[in-house]
């Protein structure tokens, strides 16, 4: 996928979309879809705009993983702009301006719900009336619900804090996932015969800390897990950490990327009283996910 900033030009016409898609839920989703089905309709290419930054909040994905999600969704060509004290006071019919000189726009597609120009004063009613003396076609998506719950990115953010992945996974149409390069650890895992991968949590959305039944994709191939996601008060360390024992891996991951799906929730993180009441309580969590019959599991080695 081609990346460009909003200050770069293309030299192809483009349908795009529009807004930032943190989470790249069911209702960005449909906004994606409809891109791609206008820009087939009309021989263009689909493309997106979006800040890059926070906004509202940590993000739930990383930019690489977002951008992953756009990808998958059919999009060619992401704009992205750093979401800083310049584009803060832009105001609507400046970034407007912008995004239609720098780019070939055939039609623009966004969720009911999109604000744009300084302090987000601009709604799609504003938009409509720009696109309108710009003879520029805009397609506004109404809300997706689920289970009469209006799909949004707070809504996946309550339920993966609240130790619902399942609640997010609903959502998002897709297990939520974390991926990130393995690190060095403690090696406490190893220690007691259970090695794990481990993902540094540093300046990324943090789902509820505890114990999960997880899907580690590692090396291409798919895997059933265990995954503490926090601290580890047994060995007295705070550092907060995705820790993932893979069941059935064998090798060394150091180095390597990882993408980790939470499936469910098993357990709160607790101090134990000793090493080996913590290794009685490792082998029942591995039973609980080796047994477990979540559909996610199907293509697992």
């Amino acid at each position: 996928m081609e990346i460009l900033e909003l200050n770069q030009k293309t030299d192809y016409p483009v349908v795009l979309a529009l807004g930032y898609f943190d989470s790249v839920h069911l209702g960005h989703q449909k906004v994606f879809e409809e891109t791609v089905r206008l820009a087939n309709q009309f021989g263009v290419t689909p493309a997106a705009f979006t800040f890059t930054g926070e906004i509202k909040g940590t993000p739930i994905q990383t930019e690489n993983e977002r951008l992953s999600l756009f990808e998958s969704c059919g999009i060619e060509l992401t704009v992205m702009a750093e979401f800083n004290a310049e584009t803060k006071a832009m105001s609507g019919e400046e970034f407007f301006e912008i995004l239609t000189c720098n780019f070939d726009v055939k039609a623009l597609v966004c969720g009911f719900d999109y604000r744009f120009g300084a302090n987000a004063a601009c709604t799609t009613e504003q938009l409509s009336s720009l696109c309108e003396k710009a003879g520029i076609p805009l397609s506004v998506l109404p809300p997706v619900t689920v289970k009469e719950e209006k799909v949004s990115t707070s809504a996946v953010k309550t339920a993966l804090s609240s130790g619902e992945p399942q609640i997010a996974a609903s959502l998002l149409g897709r297990i939520y996932t974390i991926s990130g390069v393995v690190e060095g650890g403690y090696r406490l895992g190893q220690k007691l015969g259970f090695p794990t991968a481990n993902i540094e949590m540093n300046d990324r959305f943090l789902p509820k800390a505890g114990v999960y039944a997880v899907l580690a994709k590692a090396e291409g191939k798919l895997y059933r897990g265990v995954a503490n996601l926090g601290a580890a008060p047994t060995f007295l360390h705070d550092k907060v950490l995705l820790e993932t024992h893979i069941i059935g891996y064998e090798g060394d991951l150091y180095g390597q990327t990882i993408e980790v799906g939470f499936v469910r929730y098993l357990r709160a993180i607790r101090k134990f009283p000793s090493q080996e009441a913590l290794i009685e309580q490792l082998a029942r969590d591995l039973t609980a996910v080796r047994e477990d019959e979540h559909p996610a599991f199907a293509d697992c080695e």
